[in-house]
């Protein structure tokens, strides 16, 4: 398991997660990500904060739209369509 150049690694998280009240936790967070001295691993927490908290709705094209509505009422395509679509999709960005 990678730990990130700490003493702290995922799993540690989790086995304190239960152990400690949610307050607790926070602090011993924020402590750890005090005491980091690799930049990019505050960049990749910050990172995942920004998408955890982040309330905006997905921006879609009409197209998109169309098709999620379809999906939604039960409409399907094969997968050879789908695959279509797919390539289609990335060679637009």
């Amino acid at each position: 398991m990678k730990t990130f150049g700490t003493k702290i690694n995922i799993v540690n998280l989790i086995k304190i997660e239960n152990v400690m009240s949610t307050a607790e936790l926070k602090l011993d967070i924020i402590n750890t990500i005090t005491n980091l001295k690799e930049p990019y691993i505050i960049e990749e927490i910050k990172r995942l904060l920004d998408f955890e908290l982040d309330d905006n709705r997905y921006k879609v094209t009409e197209n998109q739209r169309k098709r999620l509505s379809e999906a939604k009422s039960d409409k399907i395509i094969s997968e050879s369509e789908a695959n279509t679509e797919i390539e289609k999709w990335l060679n637009e960005k």
